[in-house]
């Protein structure tokens, strides 16, 4: 029975990908099916100092640092394995011809909400612009102020190392269609305070946390209802715990602070492999102020 839901569902992968590619106007032309002006309030200067708290806000460092390099620079290179084959992330410093240092303003708000390249192609959602949908705009340009203020780095992107159908972008359109909302709503409480309005932003949006503490469906989506609720299925097939304050027990908000910024639990013991990172290079180097919201915010999710 397993075997044979498994070829069904390849099977109607392979089927949308083909509709994908057939989808001329989606596909091709996705501005008109996808948008979102690139607006900000009259006078708004973008600041690279703020750029960079978001840099670490959003953990930008942990996929995007080329391996080896002691610098740190975000020349891509990493990959990221998944059922659907490797990802290998990009090169996103300014460098222009292999770095993202020919984008515009608008071309980077369109990357990063929308999933779409300055060229019009669909991003694979290995990048988490379904998160950053959450962002403002302003938020963004700041990033991409910081992000222009890097050294370049010269180093050619790598091609992803997928099979057919996972291959075929156009099918991304397909995707989107199915799950992707560019307008996404917070999942706040409506009675929460401003303290947990701030971290979930932080957390929804730039931190996207849960694109790796939520389960997907067969097409790798989200599913819904296990928003922020854990998976067993995590990155490199690690069970990922849930981390809403109905899944964290006995712990107190400052226990969740507490690990947000050394990474280990009430008891001493260290979180999780994978977190060491995430707290290395994002939650850890937020202000107190700022996990302390995030803390909030999680504690407010008590389960669907």
């Amino acid at each position: 029975m397993a075997g044979l839901l498994r070829r069904a569902l390849k099977g109607g992968l392979i089927l949308a990908a083909a509709v994908g590619a057939a989808l001329a106007v989606p596909a091709f032309a996705p501005g008109l099916v996808w948008s979102r002006p690139a607006t900000t309030p009259p006078g708004f200067a973008p600041s690279a100092e703020r750029g960079a708290y978001l840099y670490a806000a959003g953990g930008c460092a942990s996929c995007h640092a080329t391996p080896g390099r002691a610098d740190g620079a975000p020349a891509g290179g990493h990959e990221l394995a998944s059922p659907f084959g490797s990802f290998l992330v990009p090169n996103i410093t300014p460098d222009r011809a292999t770095g993202i240092g020919g984008w515009s303003g608008e071309d980077f708000i369109r990357a990063m909400t929308l999933g779409i390249d300055p060229e019009g192609r669909h991003l694979y959602p290995a990048f988490p612009y379904a998160s950053y949908a959450r962002m403002t705009n302003e938020d963004l340009l700041d990033l991409k102020a910081h992000l222009d203020s890097l050294e370049p780095v010269a180093r050619p992107n790598q091609p992803h190392q997928l099979g057919f159908p996972f291959s075929v972008r156009p099918g991304l359109a397909l995707w989107k269609l199915a799950f992707f909302d560019p307008t996404p709503e917070s999942r706040l409480p409506a009675a929460a305070s401003a303290a947990a309005r701030r971290g979930a932003y932080l957390a929804e949006g730039p931190g996207h946390c849960a694109e790796c503490h939520s389960d997907r469906n067969f097409a790798g989506a989200i599913r819904p209802e296990t928003w922020m609720a854990g998976t067993p299925n995590g990155p490199d097939g690690r069970r990922v715990p849930g981390i809403r304050g109905a899944d964290l027990g006995g712990w107190a908000p400052e226990d969740l602070v507490f690990a947000l910024e050394y990474g280990m639990t009430p008891d001493g013991d260290e979180l999780a492999r994978g977190m060491d990172l995430v707290v290395r290079e994002n939650t850890g180097k937020l202000t107190p102020e700022d996990r302390e919201a995030i803390a909030a915010y999680l504690m407010s999710l008590r389960g669907s």
